[in-house]
Order: structure tokens, then C-alpha cells, then sequence
């Protein structure tokens, strides 16, 4: 649990992970779109065991890169029947990164709380997901939720990072 003055907030983990256990994986390789499947775990994590639980398991944490993928997301935490934030594969270190090392269209794709990022803590560099994202501090537990690609379509194709 945050502590922010009065409010206490609760997260999870979800490759985008969640601040209060849950949170999100996400397997690498497809492109961006419909494509994807999200994954709820219900096992409470810190950020950096969350995305090490994701690339063992999975591919990586969750990435988004437009409100399409972050409704999506959304679905299915609220499907998980979870209501606290979960994380997600962003972080900073001087500048706002995505765990997988996404770089392509739409990465610079953000949806902050009003009063986000407000970098709380020299330790509040990893972000968590509600409705909203924000900065939240890397040690709190949450709970991973896996993001997989479904190669159900056409559609999906093979990215290379390279």
C-alpha cells in the first residue's frame, strides 16, 4: 500500500504489474494490435520480479502503445475481477522506458493520472495501472498479469527489435 497524504492506494501487477499483487506479461515477437492477449497472475510481485517472472514465463511486461491496447488491458484486469492497479513495463531511469526496449509507433503513448508522473520517491520510477497510470515505487507488490500475442490472424505479424 501508498501512501499519498491522506489516500492509500493499492496496486497489482500486470506486464503491466499491479501495486497491491497483480499485474501483466507479454510475449515479444508480434506486432501491436488485436494480436495481443493480456494474463492475469494472481502471484504479488515487486516490479523488477514481475518483469524477471514475465521473461521467464512469458516474453516481457506489458507494453502499450495506444488506447486501444491500454482498453484491452483494462478489459482484462476488470475481467480478473482485480480493481487495484497493476504494473506494466514502464520505468525510468532518466527517461521514460518500456521494459521489451519498444521504440517503434507509439511508444511515447501515455494516459497519466492528472498529477502523474509526480516522481514521489527517488524509488517511484515503475508504473502501475488503475484507470490511469502512475508512478509508483519499484519495491511494492503486485501482481503480474501476462500479456500473450494471439497469432490467430493474419493480421500478426513478426517484429524484430533488432
Amino acid at each position: 500500500i501508498a501512501k499519498f497524504g491522506k489516500i492509500n492506494l493499492k496496486f497489482y501487477v500486470v506486464g503491466i504489474f499491479r501495486t497491491n499483487g497483480d499485474g501483466v506479461c507479454f510475449s515479444t515477437g508480434w506486432s501491436y494490435s488485436t494480436c495481443l492477449q493480456y494474463h492475469y497472475v494472481a502471484d504479488q510481485k515487486t516490479w523488477t520480479e514481475a518483469q524477471t517472472y514475465c521473461r521467464q514465463t512469458y516474453a516481457d511486461l506489458a507494453t502499450i502503445g495506444n488506447k486501444e491496447q491500454n482498453d484491452q488491458l483494462l478489459d482484462t484486469i476488470t475481467s480478473a475481477g482485480q480493481s487495484s492497479a497493476v504494473w506494466m513495463g514502464l520505468y525510468s531511469t532518466i527517461d521514460w522506458r518500456w521494459s521489451d526496449g519498444f521504440s517503434g509507433v507509439g511508444a511515447n503513448y501515455r494516459n497519466w493520472r492528472s498529477d502523474q508522473p509526480d516522481f514521489y520517491s527517488a524509488n517511484g520510477l515503475c508504473v502501475a495501472v488503475r484507470n490511469v497510470w502512475s508512478d509508483e515505487l519499484c519495491s511494492s507488490k503486485r501482481h503480474p498479469t501476462p500479456l500473450l500475442p494471439e497469432p490467430r490472424s493474419p493480421k500478426c505479424q513478426k517484429l524484430d527489435y533488432g
